[in-house]
């Protein structure tokens, strides 16, 4: 435990793995599986293999951390391809438990990990190869995970590609980012009609990013004429969705509203079956004070 902790603590991570294991089992110090976990994971963040496996292993079994069998098999994938013979045992077996279907959700989880440098190092490239994994076997959220690195390293071609491909799928995101390319003319003719037909698409699939583009073409008078009631609409709808930048711009478009716009958009909500007195709720967290 004294000699395993020294090395650990300066970054060795077979001393890390090893650490943890002694906190698993209870050998050299009270028994500690959450504490196991936590070295476990800075083992696994610098590839060790058996560290994957352990860290599979606490979430499979719910042990140290709440069950979580995506995460479970992600570790179990990563561990085997970095040769752990416990590693790829495992992945067989969960691949037999839960098909297809689970493992292009572990491909995508991990490749998110690559992407936000959430418990890997970030890496782009990683994260482009494990969503491909799943992407190619038709997982829709990948595709969107592929389309959103290609637009950040400015490959739009690329990114229209799976746009389109998760729009096929009729993927609320796809939808969304085949409005987002059109609205900017990335890697396509920009067209504000394309754009607010796709970020409608989106919208009415509950895409709540989408309803706000759609927002903001109402207000602006891109794609369509200007509706500012309409607008408010859509910003109200996506800011119910948990929206925070939807709930700013239902606000201040709410402030630059005439009176007959104000009153034509309570009839479109109330011809959607909202309730009126909800509006300050969702927008100013309060209902309106009573007058």
């Amino acid at each position: 435990m004294v000699w395993y902790r020294k090395a650990a603590e300066q970054g060795n991570a077979k001393a890390q793995n090893s650490l943890g294991v002694l906190y698993w089992m209870g050998n050299g110090v009270v028994a500690n599986k959450v504490e196991a976990v936590q070295w476990y994971r800075k083992s696994a963040r610098q590839g060790d293999a058996s560290a994957m496996f352990n860290l599979g292993a606490a979430y499979y079994d719910g042990e140290g951390v709440n069950v979580n069998d995506n995460l479970a098999y992600a570790w179990f994938l990563l561990s085997s391809e970095a040769g752990s013979g416990s590693g790829q045992d495992a992945a067989k077996r969960t691949a037999g438990e839960h098909g297809l279907a689970a493992l292009n959700e572990a491909c995508f989880r991990i490749g998110k990990m690559y992407e936000t440098g959430e418990d890997l190092p970030a890496n782009t490239e990683l994260a482009a190869r494990w969503y491909r994994k799943a992407a190619e076997r038709g997982y829709s959220e990948a595709k969107i995970g592929l389309a959103i690195l290609s637009m950040k390293a400015k490959d739009f071609g690329e990114a229209r590609h799976w746009c389109e491909a998760a729009a096929k799928d009729r993927h609320a995101g796809g939808y969304f980012c085949l409005g987002h390319l059109y609205q900017h003319g990335l890697g396509v003719e920009q067209s504000p009609n394309e754009a607010r037909k796709w970020y409608e698409e989106s919208a009415k699939a509950g895409h709540a990013q989408g309803m706000q583009a759609l927002g903001q073409m109402y207000e602006k008078g891109e794609g369509t004429k200007v509706d500012r009631s309409q607008a408010f609409v859509w910003y109200f709808i996506s800011a119910r969705r948990g929206n925070g930048d939807a709930v700013l711009a239902a606000n201040q478009l709410r402030s630059l509203m005439t009176a007959s716009e104000w009153k034509d958009a309570q009839k479109k909500l109330r011809q959607r079956n909202f309730d009126l007195k909800q509006v300050d709720v969702v927008l100013h967290g309060s209902p309106e004070p009573v007058r």
